[in-house]
This record gives structure tokens, C-alpha cells and sequence, in this order.
């Protein structure tokens, strides 16, 4: 018999040496809960249930593109560094299931129920993460507005501001994008852009370090068009 989760060999009513089998249980769930492994990626790379079960910490390397991870249907924690030049997709073999994007650098501690993967929390080489989140009203609000936020800790935003998010409730729909600027200190370092007809923002930034007391200016347009109910959340590392 083994156990239902991590398959490891349970002790039987007859044997005999139980201690071998006790103490090979015991190496198999300090492995489970501690070990690494480590390995280049594919295009699809597909984890062995002997693999999946007997580590924790899973790194992958290689210059695959973007590629997916497949794991067992087979319910637990486990932590996926992405080492690649390309985002990740990690789901249960199959693919029924919800999967999460890991982006290319960075690195998240997972749960699987054994058909859904759910991210149970954050993470990345550098350290722990930094949020600044606002909301601008746009749409005739906010026009020619600069919005400013005061660090009290030392942060870098990554190139391109990895992982952070911007969105507006209503697109606009006028004849040309429209852009928020980044400023640190009164100098621009990046934008966030909405096309036209789109609702989700594009980031385009320098990596930029901002010690305590610095400033992060946003700097909105002189008009939004129709673009009303802007949520930006940016993503920093804590230096």
C-alpha cells in the first residue's frame, strides 16, 4: 500500500525491517516538502509523477519560448521557478483544468487540486514585492492631472514593469492612443498606453530604482477621449 497523495510505501501488519520502510518514508516526505529539481525546458515539458511528488522547488532553464509545464493530476503545493526567456503555463496533463502564467524571470508558489493549478502567492529572485495601486476617473476628470506617490522603502520596477497590470472600465474610442507617462523625480522613465478600443494598458518602461523619498509621478494626458475607469497596480521588488 501506498499513500494516496505522494505514493510513498506505508508499512504493512507482517513485514518484516519495518524500520527500512519507516525511514525511506521519511526521506520521501523530507524530499516532498524540501528537495530540488532542476532542469532545462521545452516547448512542452511534462513532469514524471516520480519527479512531481519526490521535490518541492522546481526550476526550470533554457530558451524555449513561451511553453507549458504539465503536471500529474495529483493534489499539492510545489514552487515553479521560471529561468526561460519565455512565459510558462503550468496545468494539470490535459489541460481541463484553470492554469496560471508564470512570466519569464520570476517565480510562484502554486497549489494543485489535482484538476485546477491556483497561485497561492507571489514571488521573484529579488526579494519580497512592492504594490503602488491608484484609479484615475478619466474621461473628462483627470485631463493634464499628475498624481504623485512618496516611497518609504527602497524599490526597483523591473524593464517593461513586469507583472503589473493597468486596465479602464471603458475604452476609448478616439483616433489615437492614449498614454499615462512614469515619471521618477520629474524624469520620465516609462508609459502606460491604451490603444483605441481596448481596455487593458501596455507598459513600456526602463528598470528604475526609487529610494526612500523618492517621487513616482504620473502624468496623465491633456485629454482621455472616452477612456473612463483606469485601475493601475504596479509591481516592484523590495530592495
Amino acid at each position: 500500500m501506498t499513500t494516496p497523495i505522494l505514493g510513498i510505501a506505508e508499512v504493512s501488519q507482517s513485514q518484516s525491517s519495518k524500520e527500512v520502510t519507516i525511514n525511506n518514508a521519511i526521506r520521501a516526505l523530507e524530499n516532498a516538502s524540501n528537495n530540488k529539481y532542476t532542469a532545462a525546458a521545452t516547448a512542452t515539458t511534462n513532469l514524471s509523477s516520480a519527479n512531481y511528488t519526490g521535490n518541492f522547488y522546481f526550476e526550470f532553464t533554457g530558451t524555449p519560448g513561451a511553453w507549458t509545464l504539465n503536471v500529474p493530476a495529483t493534489e499539492r503545493a510545489f514552487f515553479v521557478e521560471n529561468s526561460t526567456n519565455g512565459d510558462v503555463e503550468v496545468q494539470v496533463t490535459g489541460g481541463a483544468g484553470v492554469s496560471v502564467t508564470i512570466d519569464a524571470g520570476r517565480g510562484r508558489l502554486l497549489y494543485s487540486d489535482g484538476t485546477d493549478i491556483i497561485e497561492m502567492g507571489g514571488g521573484g529572485a529579488a526579494g519580497n514585492e512592492h504594490l503602488v495601486s491608484l484609479f484615475f476617473a478619466g474621461d473628462g476628470v483627470d485631463e493634464s492631472a499628475e498624481l504623485i506617490y512618496i516611497f518609504t522603502r527602497a524599490v526597483t520596477f523591473p524593464t517593461d514593469l513586469l507583472d503589473s497590470r493597468a486596465r479602464a472600465k471603458t475604452a476609448h474610442t478616439g483616433s489615437f492612443d492614449v498614454a499615462i507617462e512614469l515619471q521618477k523625480n520629474g524624469s520620465p522613465f516609462g508609459t502606460i498606453e491604451f490603444f483605441t478600443s481596448t481596455n487593458a494598458g501596455h507598459f513600456t518602461a526602463t528598470a528604475t530604482s526609487f529610494a526612500i523619498g523618492d517621487r513616482l509621478h504620473f502624468v496623465c494626458p491633456a485629454a482621455f477621449e472616452t477612456l473612463a475607469g483606469i485601475a493601475i497596480t504596479l509591481v516592484g521588488e523590495i530592495d
